[in-house]
């Protein structure tokens, strides 16, 4: 079992953020990143932030990710989004947050945003051109409106949202909430509120990466012309089903083959 480095006299050794995909934890983790405190948030069970192969142990999986995730720190930092939690389990056959939560103190925060449509905009976006932050590569093109891809976005993120929801209600985990549109003007805020939870005192603040939000006139008019057609019969009939399946999520038995078959985007498996 892994031993807690030393933790702060909250008794925490950390926190894990539940997000998804274009919902600011870049911009918002570049703030407890930079008080060298919490070591350094990424997404640890991303195979682009470390390359894990299929014939990795879950052992050695588990230790890799938190060696990143402290740093030289006495506390962790780690943001995950649920297909990479889906894929761990997969791939590596255990559950990284339940294999965490048995061997350190971990506060959980979960940090949501409220439109859900700005969040499709910037997905589909940035599945075009690859541009997941200002300071990561990707090419300058000209993006095409496309209703049924940022629909498909759109209902994919809400569905993801959906797996958190049902994970910790299954686990019983209660994560402190926050929402991007409560940070975008402070994003300090998040880092003040971890460092009073740590009773740590933040000696300065260096931001590593200042990063810049990505949202323009362009994804304004692609939000604007979205919620105009999302409201027409002849664009709803086309995704009726998947539609039905996200009411059909709260009749669905709250299982892990439903959370995969969730992500999947397949028919979830429902008590009658």
């Amino acid at each position: 079992m892994s031993q807690s480095r030393n933790p702060g006299s909250s008794g925490y050794d950390g926190f894990i953020m539940q997000s998804l995909p274009r919902s600011g934890t870049s911009f918002i983790l570049d703030y407890t990143n930079g008080t060298g405190a919490f070591g350094h948030a990424e997404e640890y069970l991303n195979q682009n932030v470390i390359a894990f192969s299929d014939a990795t142990t879950a052992d050695e999986h588990f230790e890799m990710a938190m060696n990143q995730a402290f740093g030289t720190a006495n506390l962790f930092s780690m943001k995950i989004f649920p297909r990479q939690l889906v894929e761990c389990v997969d791939h590596h056959g255990y559950d990284f947050i339940q294999r965490c939560t048995s061997e350190y103190s971990v506060q959980f925060v979960r940090l949501r945003r409220k439109d859900t449509i700005a969040r499709a905009v910037s997905f589909y976006k940035a599945l075009q051109d690859k541009r997941w932050a200002t300071d990561r590569g990707g090419e300058t093109i000209e993006i095409p409106y496309d209703f049924k891809k940022i629909y498909r976005a759109w209902i994919s993120l809400i569905k993801a949202e959906a797996f958190w929801d049902t994970y910790n209600s299954m686990h019983q985990i209660e994560p402190i909430e926050f929402t991007y549109e409560e940070l975008e003007s402070e994003p300090s805020k998040f880092m003040h509120e971890m460092c009073s939870i740590f009773n740590v005192e933040p000696n300065g603040v260096k931001l590593l990466r200042k990063l810049k939000k990505q949202r323009d006139e362009r994804s304004a008019e692609f939000c604007e012309r979205f919620r105009r057609e999302l409201s027409l019969d002849e664009f709803r009939d086309q995704f009726v089903d998947n539609r039905n399946q996200t009411v059909e999520l709260r009749k669905a038995p709250r299982t892990w083959s439903n959370l995969f078959r969730l992500l999947a985007q397949k028919p979830l498996k429902v008590r009658l």
